[in-house]
């Protein structure tokens, strides 16, 4: 019988022989020691194992489950009984609420003051799964529902790892599967989000995502109408709770829609397809439609960009069976292929059907067509939130200085699913022989120049930086004219066969993650699944090819040492990672949120940077108008841009008096801000239309003075850029040469020193990336805490202010000067309406801004109306 793919050749026999042999003393050897009676035989056990290898694979796919789920845990010591991160205090809030009241209220009204927030417009698929733990195991094993939440989403990563085995196996075989097992498991760009105490969405909806679109390929692959029924309808409803699990969940459907799409289209739909699709559609719009809030009913739910998709193959697919089917593929004498008969009907079918819909207003199908493409490319958005979070921001192949970029999160994998996706082209055209490779091509290049598109985070790339990002847009239609020509050039041919509807998923999966990663590195997190898959099938695809080609066994286990070495990389990066995980929540951070429990009115209403929202309702247990949800970005906009970057008291009462509750006049009594804001400031700036940021410098070395005064200052403390370089704020001009604002940065800020340690004038090295110019200037302005800021009249000086906190200086621009954040947190300026009635015992310091740990300066202003209104009313002097 022929040897199944996916089976490992291992003679145990010739093993167990020479262990034997190794084991027995040699004929007339000297034994200092007497023989046992009984010998030793492992024949019994080398038979047993030989004749259940499957015993073999199992135990492995479980020991890399555990030992990843191990790894997971690491962290926990570190938490003392804090969750990581902020969003999971949000969803422990509310398994909570669900504990104590046995139901979830419809409203929550700590958030979004004074609106509240309707909570079944929140995924809250995860917050009924640790219900579910707590009520079960407690009661066994005892603990706080905080320990479950801290351990529920490594219980979610093992059954969501277990589904991605089986997923994988039936892809594929059992050895890519174990692979690419092991490669998730260890892999830092899935680690964040799966380890312990991050109890959040995508926990849960991994579980969902890996065990649907296994049914839907148990359904591809079954041969009788009641499993592809049933596996199709288990899919879908598989399908409907990973949108009620995460949003991010649903680009999946794009995939397989797409998938379906192309089947029609290439005429390879057959009847079990059809009932496959429609078994997964309907349970998953109807789900997604009256199970949640968050997406509307089905009107709406079929205009939002992630079910379009679907929506638009469901149409087709119906198109093709009650109009071609029925009343034109049944007419012979066609002359050409079935394809193209269909492609004219599709075709005449939307030139109708588009300008009805578009002038009539049913559907903005330009627009919409548009915002699908935006979506895929900028799956985030383009508006100032969008690009102001980090997570939202466009990777760079290479970026050494944030680590926004490819290369720190997948590293050793992207050779390796560059290579699978290739192979596994490759392997569906294969049958076309030399004709695919003008296929092939195409793919490869557009694959590249959408990784490459950002490639270095470094102006000396400027030029490779501006080709990649000029051209990389035209790959993607270059790619789609490659693909319907080669398929028009062979509508016939029986080497369609390979392409199966499986393959045809991971393919657009895979080539949707790689255009979606490009847009946002959040991204990456949800596209490592199918990046592992595809590097995972490359391991065993080459195997098989250089098996093939050399007939060398040793030869063909290269890539297994290849995967072997990726793996113990992968657990030594994520090992190391883990351990260094902390909670967010610090005990500077619990102090001051007893504080606001314990003496504040509980009707209180608190506004903040939107990030610490769910720590204020779930451990202050008071209302605020902003949190981590992001439900009302425009509040974000009025809080960051007119409250923070307000420039008088008008424009800071005004953003205030925005939150009002008409009903009862109650307006936010208190104002939040930490150290945490200072490089969180250019978000607030961005998102608030008035872009700008504060540079924090640490101190690096000592020189010698040999070029500012010399005579009165021997030595210059020189401090080095912390986060980036800081921005002026206004063009210059220097001794004749230009110094734009936008291309002109302080790279470093020296601070002069005489032997009797007096400082000088503080002096900042500013320099222009474009022509390499620099010149030595001294800071005409320089602010202090409860001192404000002094502005001095020196020529050729940099208009920024200088501040210095314990452990390093503060770089402000000269247009971020008389901002409120400025004025209020950095200087302590006494502002009229603003009372001080919480300060953290420790003051600002460099490594609370830096590091986001105790120390953590926390301050917390009661807000006085009658004050701010008279203020307003007198013409609302600057600060």
């Amino acid at each position: 019988m022929a040897k199944d793919d996916d089976e490992i050749e291992i003679n145990f026999k010739e093993i167990g022989q020479k262990v034997k042999k190794w084991l027995t003393p040699k004929k007339g050897a000297a034994s200092e020691e007497p023989a046992d009676e009984d010998e030793i035989d492992f024949t019994d056990a080398i038979n047993f194992l030989k004749d259940n290898k499957k015993i073999l694979f199992y135990a492995g796919v479980i020991s890399i489950i555990l030992i990843g789920a191990w790894v997971r845990t690491l962290s926990i010591p570190n938490y003392k009984g804090r969750l990581l991160g902020l969003d999971p205090y949000g969803f422990h809030r509310y398994t909570e609420m669900l504990l104590e009241n046995g139901y979830i209220p419809e409203v929550d009204e700590l958030r979004y003051f004074p609106d509240g927030f309707l909570i079944f417009r929140e995924h809250q698929a995860g917050t009924y799964f640790v219900a579910g733990l707590y009520l079960i195991f407690s009661p066994l094993f005892g603990g706080e529902l905080m320990d479950y939440s801290i351990i529920y989403p490594v219980v979610a990563f093992v059954i969501s790892m277990s589904f991605f085995y089986l997923m994988v196996k039936e892809l594929f075989n059992k050895k890519t599967a174990i692979i690419a097992t092991a490669f998730l498991a260890f892999a830092p760009s899935f680690l964040f989000r799966t380890i312990a105490g991050f109890s959040d969405k995508e926990n849960m909806a991994m579980i969902f995502w890996f065990s649907m679109i296994f049914f839907l390929v148990k359904s591809f692959k079954a041969k009788k109408l009641k499993k592809v029924l049933i596996h199709g309808l288990i899919a879908g409803l598989l399908a409907g709770m990973s949108g009620l699990s995460w949003g991010g969940a649903n680009f999946l459907f794009i995939s397989i829609g797409l998938t379906f799409l192309i089947l029609t289209l290439m005429n390879r739909l057959t009847n079990k397809n059809i009932i496959t699709f429609f078994c997964w559609y309907a349970p998953m719009m109807i789900m997604n439609a009256t199970l949640t809030l968050r997406y509307g009913g089905f009107p709406t739910l079929i205009r939002r960009d992630l079910f379009l998709i679907p929506t638009l193959t469901a149409g087709v697919v119906l198109l093709k069976v009650l109009v071609y089917e029925l009343y034109i593929n049944k007419r012979g004498g066609k002359k050409w292929p079935d394809s193209y008969y269909f492609g004219l009907i599709l075709a005449v079918a939307l030139a109708v059907a588009m300008p009805v819909v578009q002038l009539t207003g049913l559907f903005d199908l330009v627009g919409k067509t548009n915002q699908i493409i935006e979506t895929i490319i900028h799956p985030f958005g383009t508006c100032p939130f969008c690009v102001s979070v980090t997570e939202n921001q466009a990777p760079y192949s290479y970026d050494p200085q944030r680590g926004v970029d490819w290369w720190q999160r997948l590293r050793w994998f992207i050779p390796l699913f560059i290579t699978g996706s290739i192979l596994l082209l490759h392997e569906v055209l294969r049958k076309f022989k030399k004709k695919s490779i003008i296929l092939i091509t195409a793919f490869t290049v557009f694959m590249f120049f959408f990784m490459f598109s950002k490639f270095i985070n470094d102006q000396s790339y400027y030029a490779v930086n501006a080709f990649f990002e000029s051209t990389y847009l035209y790959t993607l239609p270059l790619l789609g004219l490659v693909m319907a020509g080669f398929f028009l050039s062979h509508p016939k041919s029986k080497a369609w066969r390979e392409v199966t509807p499986g393959k045809l998923l991971l393919l657009s999966w895979f080539a949707l993650s790689i255009i979606a990663t490009r847009g946002a590195v959040r991204i990456i997190f949800a596209s490592t699944p199918i990046f592992v898959l595809i590097g995972a099938y490359a391991i065993t695809r080459a195997s098989n090819l250089i098996k093939k080609w050399s007939g060398d066994k040793v030869y063909s286990n290269i890539p297994y040492l290849i995967a072997g070495l990726v793996i113990y990389w992968g657990f030594i990066t994520v090992s190391a990672t883990a351990l260094s995980y902390w909670p967010s929540l610090t005990d500077d951070w619990d102090a001051s949120l007893a504080w606001v429990r314990n003496n504040t009115d509980p009707g209180a209403v608190f506004t903040h940077w939107w990030d610490y929202g769910y720590w204020v309702q779930a451990m202050g247990e008071r209302a605020t108008t902003v949190d981590g949800g992001n439900y009302r970005v425009d509040w974000d906009e009025i809080i960051g841009g007119r409250t923070f970057s307000g420039y008088n008291i008008t424009e800071v009462y005004h953003s205030l008096d925005y939150f009002k509750n008409n009903e009862t006049g109650q307006r936010p009594n208190y104002l939040l801000v930490v150290d945490d804001d200072v490089l969180k400031y250019v978000q607030m700036a961005n998102i608030g239309g008035r872009p700008g940021y504060y540079s924090p410098f640490v101190f690096k070395q000592r020189i010698e003075n040999t070029f500012y005064q010399p005579e009165n200052f021997s030595t210059i403390l020189v401090f080095d850029q912390a986060t980036g370089p800081g921005q002026v704020g206004e063009d210059l001009v220097i001794d004749d040469l230009l110094f734009p604002s936008e291309q002109s940065y302080v790279v470093n800020v020296l601070i002069p020193m005489n032997e009797e340690q007096d400082f000088g004038q503080p002096l900042g090295v500013l320099y222009n990336v474009y022509t390499g110019e620099n010149v030595v200037l001294p800071y005409n302005c320089l602010c202090q805490q409860n001192e404000g800021c002094t502005t001095f009249n020196f020529s050729n000086s940099l208009p920024s202010c200088i501040e210095f906190v314990s452990g390093g200086v503060i770089h402000i621009p000269s247009n971020l000067k008389n901002r409120f954040m400025t004025q209020l947190y950095l200087v302590n300026s006494s502002i009229p309406g603003f009372e001080l009635v919480y300060n953290s015992p420790t003051p600002l310091k460099m490594e609370g801004i830096l590091y986001q740990r105790d120390p953590t300066d926390i301050k917390i202003y009661r807000i006085d109306y009658d004050v701010l209104e008279e203020w307003v009313d007198n013409g609302s002097p600057a600060w």
